[in-house]
């Protein structure tokens, strides 16, 4: 990159932004206002500002990529096999590298964090539910089928799915009289509930914080 082809800029008697002279120091500059690198302040260095300060259609891809990173964030907390929250994490790292506002590295890191978290309980919460209420393996697989065959009568159906199909399975597999069954289902229920809960809470805020960075 040579530096001497970027035109200096600097705040404007408005609070806008104007050119001036050629010079060999590069200048990062923001919808709010002109960062100088060696200050340490703003985007990283791996993001090109001028072309997103000066490119309209470029912001717009951006906002409508990580609105959509969060509203399949949000499906995928709750539908199998998609991993909701870190993909609504990752349209919050869009916003940071290419938005049109400026995001702190703070708030980036934070989510990141709540994410990480989140997704470790909705790891082990359903597995300490099933094992407390003495269930097995084909609670959870049962529970599993059941969510997804139930996706066609959303969000009822998700949710009776999912304990029908942990209770069959714990009778008919698992060897179980129906009142262990029924223990095992609600555990694996509750586990269900508290994981996809929190993931569905989550996504649901950073889709939030989204709007808020995108408008």
């Amino acid at each position: 990159l040579k530096t001497k082809s970027l035109p200096r800029l600097r705040r404007g008697p408005a609070g806008g932004l104007k050119s001036c002279c050629s010079c060999t120091k590069v200048h990062w500059t923001f919808s709010k206002g002109t960062h100088d690198r060696s200050q340490g302040h703003g985007r990283p260095w791996f993001s090109n500002p001028y072309m997103i300060h000066n490119n309209n259609i470029m912001e717009t891809i951006i906002i409508i990529l990580a609105i959509l990173a969060g509203v399949i964030g949000i499906a995928g907390s709750i539908l199998p096999g998609l991993p909701g929250t870190p993909i609504s994490w990752v349209g919050l790292l869009l916003l940071y590298i290419w938005g049109p506002e400026e995001m702190q590295m703070k708030t980036l890191i934070i989510w990141g964090v709540v994410v990480a978290i989140v997704s470790v309980v909705d790891y082990v919460v359903p597995m300490y539910f099933t094992k407390i209420t003495g269930g097995s393996r084909f609670a959870e697989r049962g529970a599993l089928v059941g969510l997804i065959l139930g996706i066609i009568f959303t969000p009822v159906g998700m949710i009776l799915g999912s304990f029908l199909g942990a209770f069959l399975s714990e009778m008919y597999w698992g060897k179980k009289s129906a009142g262990d069954a029924l223990k095992a289902a609600i555990g694996s229920f509750l586990g269900f509930i508290t994981g996809t809960g929190l993931k569905t809470i989550v996504s649901v805020l950073i889709l939030w914080r989204i709007f808020i960075f995108c408008f």
